[in-house]
């Protein structure tokens, strides 16, 4: 809807006198007072950070702190794993549902750099934990933190962009 104000320049106008009326007239999109809120399917999150040398300082510190804007988000409604790699990947945090959200941000921040960086495996991994917890009406996905230097493990980009496109189909 479209708002329309009229305000005068005067508070009257003389009877049987001809006069000219300055308004200044006022358009507006006329704002709802309570937008509609959208619900949203819950999320099935795997959350993968590369924890390798080459992410050491400001890269991993920016990698933390947008996980930990994320778990923010997310609601109780939704599932979050953690995983970390670097030589090898770990499960920090197994797939639960977000009502403890102190306890992620304090995983989290906990995570140190050191070491290769399997790429594939630290993927994979994530995949795995979105698999286990992926039956429902969620929306599932695996969310890679990384600068993406693979040299460990399986480091071919066409190979794993292929085993990506078809891990919905295995899981």
């Amino acid at each position: 809807m479209i708002d329309i104000k009229f305000k005068p320049e005067k508070n009257g106008l003389l009877i049987n006198q001809e006069n000219t009326l300055h308004v200044l007239l006022n358009i507006s999109k006329e704002v709802e007072e309570s937008p509609k809120k959208v619900e949203r399917l819950p999320l099935n999150l795997s959350l993968v950070i590369d924890r390798s040398g080459s992410m050491s300082g400001e890269p991993l510190d920016e990698a933390k702190k947008c996980a930990s804007m994320l778990v923010d988000r997310m609601n109780e409604n939704d599932r979050l794993s953690v995983v970390t790699y670097e030589s090898e990947a770990e499960v920090l945090l197994a797939s639960q549902p977000v009502s403890h959200k102190e306890r992620f941000k304090s995983q989290i921040n906990s995570i140190r750099s050191g070491g290769m960086t399997a790429l594939y495996d630290g993927w994979s991994l994530g995949a795995e934990e979105v698999a286990k917890t992926s039956k429902g009406n969620f929306i599932s996905r695996v969310l890679l933190l990384s600068d993406g230097q693979a040299n460990q493990g399986l480091t071919d980009l066409t190979s794993s962009q292929l085993t990506a496109k078809q891990w919905p189909k295995q899981a």
